[in-house]
């Protein structure tokens, strides 16, 4: 680094906020819209979409399984090219082709053009490169306080959640559901497009270091230790010597346990409150609640992952998520209060995303990050991608959903007890 980048460095330090901070505000932002829209938003849209196009339940839930394949494809696909162009440029296509998938959702007039819209435009785009690419900029950002970092990015899905389901809810009332779709649409071209331009791909390119530290003397190492308590690996591991690790496999599985769930309880999750007694717009209310119960966790959570053992505090949020299946499997009939509980409950397993991400820049670095966290997203939707179809199977054919959350109970404590046990890689070495 010569000194003409050290001096325009300590420029852009002291205008004011370190840039990476910037980059993990805009992370925020377009994970609001990412979970908002997409990932709680049609659980809200699941009921209505199901009467107007005259489906059963389980025929409703064939395209959310069909998009994890989707996802479990592009991860691959999608990691490799993020690490080659940035995660700006992958952004900017998968924002431009997600939206026009909402946007044509108003004109869905049949079962198969909405299977063609919404796999073929509305998954594909918001798959291949909305939460990659941001996890990716935060991960390049941020060493030492990655955690954190990664926390207040993941709690955008947090805040998109609570305020953007109970808008679907609200347009659903008034003015349907393919109007409401139509401006989620717009709002993410609107939004996201010129958010992605914020994504700058590391510290480096701007004569940066991560998390905002004083330039290195001229020649001086830069491959160090990261501090904290998680396990880590010095410098950077390549991609074919991270995929030998055991470690890397069993943390795709603890993924993969957590998108069963997923797949199991949350895109049903509306349908299963009326099923339990909650009318179908109150439901679509207590998904924001829920949503928004996640903040305090993922940044309570992010904060003590840079203190502590991460794999142990993703797992203990599994362990406290379990006891509000239980709860929500033992009552016939659940009053709003009682859901609440039940969400609070959950809250700390969905916080855990954001340290499992974490923990691949911890354990394998940052150079190729997108690259083995696409991997990971392959084996997690190839594992969830009979989840949602089971759920609507079982609805089918028994009228509930009492053998979805047994299941379910199990999965969580199963995902926990796999981030309890990850075992420490051992990377060959060269």
């Amino acid at each position: 680094m010569g000194p003409r980048t050290i001096a325009n460095a300590l420029r852009r330090r002291t205008r004011g906020v370190y840039y990476g901070w910037r980059v993990t505000a805009a992370g925020f932002l377009i994970n609001a819209l990412a979970d908002g829209t997409y990932f709680l938003g049609f659980t809200v849209l699941l009921l209505p979409i199901s009467r107007d196009l005259g489906v059963s339940r389980t025929a409703i839930s064939v395209p959310f399984s069909l998009a994890r394949i989707i996802g479990g494809a592009l991860g691959p696909i999608a990691g490799p090219l993020i690490d080659r162009f940035g995660p700006s440029r992958v952004l900017t296509f998968a924002a431009l082709l997600g939206g026009l998938g909402f946007v044509l959702l108003y004109w869905t007039s049949s079962y198969t053009w909405f299977l063609v819209v919404y796999l073929g435009l509305v998954s594909v785009g918001m798959q291949s490169g909305f939460g990659a690419a941001t996890a990716t900029a935060v991960t390049q950002w941020f060493v030492r306080r990655r955690s954190l970092a990664m926390a207040v990015a993941q709690t955008g899905y947090s805040f998109g959640g609570a305020i953007i389901p109970p808008l679907f809810a609200l347009g659903v009332q008034t003015v349907g559901w393919r109007a409401t779709a139509l401006i989620a649409g717009l709002g993410m071209w609107t939004i996201v497009l010129p958010l992605s331009t914020q994504l700058r791909r590391s510290p480096e390119s701007m004569g940066m270091r991560p998390d905002g530290d004083p330039p290195l003397p001229e020649g001086a190492a830069t491959d160090v230790l990261t501090p904290g308590r998680t396990h880590l690996v010095r410098g950077e591991v390549p991609v074919r010597s991270a995929l030998h690790t055991p470690t890397y496999w069993m943390l795709a599985w603890c993924f993969g346990l957590r998108s069963m769930v997923w797949g199991a309880m949350g895109v049903h999750l509306v349908a299963i409150m009326v099923w339990k007694g909650i009318s179908e717009p109150t439901s679509g209310y207590l998904m924001g609640f829920w949503a928004l119960a996640w903040a305090p966790a993922v940044l309570l959570m992010g904060w003590l992952g840079d203190r502590w053992s991460k794999q142990k505090i993703a797992a203990l949020g599994s362990f406290i998520a379990a006891g509000g299946v239980l709860m929500l499997a033992l009552l016939d009939q659940v009053a709003v209060w009682q859901m609440l509980v039940v969400m609070l409950l959950l809250a700390p397993n969905e916080a855990g995303w954001g340290l499992g991400w974490a923990m691949i820049g911890d354990l394998f670095g940052r150079r190729h990050f997108a690259t083995l966290r696409g991997g990971i997203i392959a084996v997690q939707s190839l594992m969830g991608v009979g989840a949602p179809v089971y759920s609507g199977w079982v609805y089918d054919h028994t009228g509930g959903y009492t053998w979805v959350l047994w299941p379910a109970l199990a999965l969580v404590v199963g995902g926990g007890l796999c981030f309890w046990f990850l075992p420490r890689p051992q990377v060959p070495e060269g």
